[in-house]
């Protein structure tokens, strides 16, 4: 399990680093950052048609842009949006103000149903998706991708199973959904809590 979390760690670890989200004190001392950035000769080329794209400025408008626009724009939109919100306020029946203390919560949210669109989607969507078994799905994964090959005994030693795929899938379910071998076995015609037990020990990689 420690294995699988550390590899998740470094993968999201290694993607901040890409995109620049996480920085590593003392870097700068082998790489300049700064380097990967665009000249700014080319930002003011491109920056008009920027704008434009992210909604900061409107087709043909040539004004100068710097960080003083930027931030007032920031402020003027911001200053609207509370005005906006702020005349809402008494027709919005899911916002209520503690006139005590002052501090808005939202009342509970009760849904009105399942609309008839959602019901058709869910009936299209199991129409066209069949029902599969968790055992199915186990065997079909195991014998397109063949990972029941890496399973076998502690020793090293081949497997003295006659099934080998049938047993190693099989203790895998049960493995998998924490059932004992013998109490698979009782529920499974053709297999012995024994040969189960035998199946589930450590594997080894070949």
């Amino acid at each position: 399990m420690r294995k699988h979390f550390e590899a998740m760690v470094f993968t999201a670890l290694a993607e901040e680093l890409r995109t620049g989200d996480v920085a590593v004190a003392g870097s700068e001392e082998y790489a300049d950052w700064s380097e990967q950035l665009l000249p700014w000769q080319d930002v003011e080329a491109k920056l008009g048609d920027y704008l434009v794209e992210v909604g900061l400025a409107e087709p043909g408008d040539n004004a100068p842009y710097d960080a003083v626009s930027f931030r007032r724009q920031l402020q003027d939109k911001l200053t609207a949006a509370a005005a906006a919100a702020d005349a809402g306020y008494p027709d919005n029946e899911g916002l209520v103000i503690d006139p005590a203390t002052g501090i808005p919560s939202l009342k509970a949210h009760r849904s009105e149903g399942q609309r008839a669109s959602a019901k058709a989607l869910e009936q299209e969507i199991k129409a066209r998706m069949p029902e599969r078994s968790l055992l199915g799905i186990v065997s079909r994964t195991a014998y397109w991708v063949e990972w029941w090959r890496r399973f076998g005994p502690a020793s090293g030693n081949e497997p003295k199973l006659k099934d080998l795929f049938g047993r190693y899938v099989i203790t895998t379910f049960v493995k998998g959904t924490n059932m004992g071998p013998y109490e698979a076995a009782r529920h499974i015609p053709g297999v012995s809590g024994h040969e189960l037990s035998l199946a589930a020990n450590p594997p080894s990689p070949r």
